[in-house]
């Protein structure tokens, strides 16, 4: 039996490759991004890697460095928020999903607005 890592975000979609592969014959494991399916990819137990089109790729560093400047986005001090807005649009548009995952979870006006305005300008 061959290992197949399939990464896609979208269940219904993930659960039907996975059911066809099985159905072939091979053994699978689904993740929901692409910085999941790198991580799991280098481990080396895979024969193949489905990754399909429109995935998330983002690797389980960025998305934590990503994580603590939006954290920082509502910081008391000024210069601590511009510095992480700074820091957040020059990682471009792989900061993009976990910034719209972040505007869905708060709750503060000032960290909204930053948020708003970052995914509004990143590709």
């Amino acid at each position: 039996m061959s290992g197949i890592l399939i990464a896609e975000d979208e269940a219904r979609i993930s659960s039907f490759i996975e059911k066809g592969l099985r159905a072939a014959g091979y053994s699978s494991h689904v993740v929901a991004n692409g910085g999941d399916a790198l991580d799991f990819a280098s481990t080396g137990s895979f024969d193949s890697v489905l990754a399909v089109s429109g995935t998330p790729v983002i690797a389980a560093a960025t998305r934590t460095k990503v994580n603590d400047l939006v954290a920082k986005l509502g910081d008391a001090d000024w210069a601590k928020r511009e510095a992480a807005t700074k820091a957040l649009q020059e990682l471009g548009g792989v900061a993009k999903q976990p910034l719209a995952e972040a505007l869905a979870a708060t709750s503060d006006p000032e960290v909204k607005m930053r948020l708003e305005k970052l995914i509004e300008v990143l590709p």
